[in-house]
């Protein structure tokens, strides 16, 4: 990477509204990292996770202080205090401090991971947040959840040690995978007691998607959860589109700008940095989704909330 090239990659909100992020990047290109196996890092919002910065969501996680900037801002600004919120596919629990911090002492949080040893990770870091002022006590579970109950294959492909985030059950496309495990699976509605104050879902595993929302059953027909952000590498419309629609949800594609996130009607095209997954909302209610996200800035960092005035 050329000096033009690293200039190019801190015009990025992240680095613009974290300046002190920026001095962090330009070390770490300059001198080269240092970093041994494992770094606690301090959140925007003050939670700390443990992670892994030879790791690609780790690494990213270490330089910039967040993971996704499209994804963290959407979620920050849905969830409101003492909103029950779900998250599959939680990995290490960096969307899930998001979740716990805006939803408050009055809130809880469930969390999904099947693979073993990313749940450790994950439950270490939920341990971590026990006891903080003002932060929705995090269930974390270790399963998949699907369009049935039982028993899966949990696939890895050769980069899963240096991408912890992208194993995949086997219904997915795996044919590239090292090696596979056996997990759990559950569908979203044998929670349904638990359940059944459900305000937000995020969902990003890897492929799996659509029999995840099918798993949903009548919390997907009946809009029983206001929210639903999710991760859909095919183009409008997707499988997940065509169901969550036919279930009466209205879907935005959501992007990033240097001046916040836009919502986009879904069958539009829209521009995705190459950086970040390509994240969508579906929501029961237009309005309050709107009010929320449209107005300017990146609420989540902390910092850059003059640009909403």
């Amino acid at each position: 990477m050329n000096d033009i090239s690293i200039l190019d990659g801190l015009a990025k909100p992240q680095y613009l509204f974290q300046p002190h992020r920026v001095v962090s990047r330009l070390c770490q290109h300059f001198f080269g990292n240092k970093a041994g196996d494992t770094e606690v890092i301090k959140l925007p919002w003050g939670l700390p996770l443990c992670v892994d910065p030879r790791e690609v969501i780790g690494r990213a996680i270490a330089k910039t202080g967040v993971h996704e900037t499209v994804v963290t801002e959407v979620l920050w600004r849905l969830v409101e205090p003492g909103d029950v919120v779900a998250d599959i596919g939680a990995n290490i629990g960096y969307t899930s401090s998001i979740l716990s911090k805006k939803a408050g002492s009055s809130g809880q949080v469930f969390s999904f991971e099947p693979h073993p040893e990313v749940f450790k990770v994950l439950q270490a870091n939920v341990d971590r947040w026990k006891g903080v002022p003002g932060t929705a006590p995090v269930t974390a579970m270790p399963l998949a959840l699907s369009s049935s109950a039982g028993v899966a294959a949990l696939a890895m492909e050769e980069d899963f040690a240096v991408n912890n985030g992208t194993s995949k059950l086997k219904e997915a496309d795996v044919a590239n995978a090292a090696r596979q495990i056996s997990v759990k699976m559950e569908r979203f509605d044998h929670f349904a007691q638990d359940f059944q104050k459900v305000k937000l879902v995020k969902i990003d595993v890897e492929g799996h998607e659509l029999p995840v929302l099918q798993g949903f059953g009548d919390f997907l027909s009946k809009q029983m959860v206001r929210d639903i952000v999710f991760e859909e590498w095919d183009a409008y419309p997707a499988a997940t589109h065509r169901l969550l629609e036919e279930a009466g949800y209205t879907i935005f594609a959501c992007e990033e700008h240097l001046s916040g996130v836009g919502l986009k009607p879904v069958a539009e095209e829209y521009q995705r940095r190459s950086y970040d997954s390509p994240c969508y909302l579906a929501t029961a209610d237009v309005a309050r989704a709107k009010r929320l996200i449209e107005p300017r800035g990146w609420q989540s960092f902390g910092l850059g909330r003059w640009l909403a005035k």
